[in-house]
């Protein structure tokens, strides 16, 4: 099971990815979110992340804005979290590892056929991104044809508590967390390590 543990915004969070054997780091760049950090920002957290690999979240940005922050920091996969249109998605794809945030209502739509040719992977998120809310993860697991043969992951509402039964439901390729692993608007090594070790089946 893949685990990403996204909003990651300062030492302590970067570590416990890192001690935790997280996959990925998700970098936030959407500028006026509450998880936005700067290139600066980012670069003094890669020694701590140690062999995590990193994400670039970016929301309807231009592409010269994507490309000198993927670019700065070497990225390892650029998310895009907004209405990118396939041609954008292509262009980023030329340089970088992309992954494609939808809703279950863009799958439903046919949006994951348009995309497909440009991404690794798509992420499926609720409607409010980021937020915690969960939403109907069940629902999914049907659609998994119309992801065109790219890895499912899953996001949306997902922590300690529930990470569990969510895989049941919609057994996902990878697993996608920021507001579970929260407490205080601040990152809780304590829930991340859980997180990652409950996705991956140990439930202690």
């Amino acid at each position: 099971m893949l685990v990403k543990i996204c909003g990651v915004r300062c030492a302590r969070g970067a570590r416990a990815c890192a001690t935790g054997k997280a996959d990925l780091a998700g970098l936030n760049f959407v500028t006026g979110t509450r998880r936005a950090i700067t290139v600066q920002s980012a670069r003094a957290l890669l020694p701590h992340l140690g062999a995590v690999k990193t994400v670039g979240v970016f929301r309807d940005q231009t592409l010269d804005e994507v490309l000198a922050v993927a670019d700065a920091l070497a990225l390892d996969w650029v998310q895009l979290h907004g209405e990118e249109s396939p041609d954008f998605c292509a262009s980023v794809a030329q340089q970088y590892r992309v992954i494609k945030a939808l809703t279950l209502e863009q799958v439903v739509q046919g949006q994951a056929e348009r995309l497909a040719p440009h991404a690794q992977a798509f992420l499926v998120d609720g409607r409010q991104p980021g937020s915690g809310a969960r939403w109907g993860w069940h629902q999914i697991a049907p659609l998994k044809g119309a992801l065109e043969g790219r890895p499912l992951w899953l996001a949306g509402g997902l922590g300690p508590d529930n990470i569990t039964e969510a895989i049941a439901q919609a057994s996902p390729a990878g697993v996608d967390v920021a507001s579970g692993v929260e407490e205080g608007g601040a990152q809780n090594p304590e829930k991340i390590l859980a997180f990652c070790r409950r996705a991956r089946g140990g439930l202690k």
